[in-house]
C-alpha cells in the first residue's frame, strides 16, 4: 500500500484530551506521530470516520498553556490486541 500523505510524518509521545464537536463526549489520547496536516493517536474509545474533534494539546509539561486543533476522524482501527483504538486526524 503506497503512502498518500503529502507531509513527513514524525513520531510523538505525549498524552492529551479530545472533545468531539456537538456532543458531551470527552476522552483521552496518547499520540503516535504527526505532520502539519494530520496525527495519529490512541484511545480507549471508537471515534467514527467524519467526527469532528477539538484537541487539546498540552504545550509542554511547566506550563498550563494549550494549543487547541480541530481535527476530523479520517480511520479508526481496533488494535490487534483488541484494547483501544488507532485514530488518524486530519486537520482542518
Amino acid at each position: 500500500m503506497s503512502d498518500k500523505r503529502e507531509t513527513q510524518r514524525k513520531g510523538a509521545d505525549y498524552r492529551f484530551e479530545f472533545c468531539v464537536a456537538g456532543r458531551d463526549q470527552r476522552g483521552t489520547g496518547q499520540a503516535l506521530d504527526q505532520s502539519e496536516t494530520g496525527m495519529s493517536f490512541l484511545t480507549d474509545r471508537p471515534l467514527e470516520p467524519g467526527t469532528n474533534v477539538t484537541v487539546r494539546v498540552p504545550i509542554h509539561a511547566e506550563s498550563t498553556a494549550i494549543l487547541l486543533c480541530l481535527a476530523n476522524v479520517v480511520r479508526c482501527l481496533t488494535q490487534p490486541d483488541g484494547n483501544g483504538y488507532a485514530v488518524g486526524c486530519a486537520y482542518d
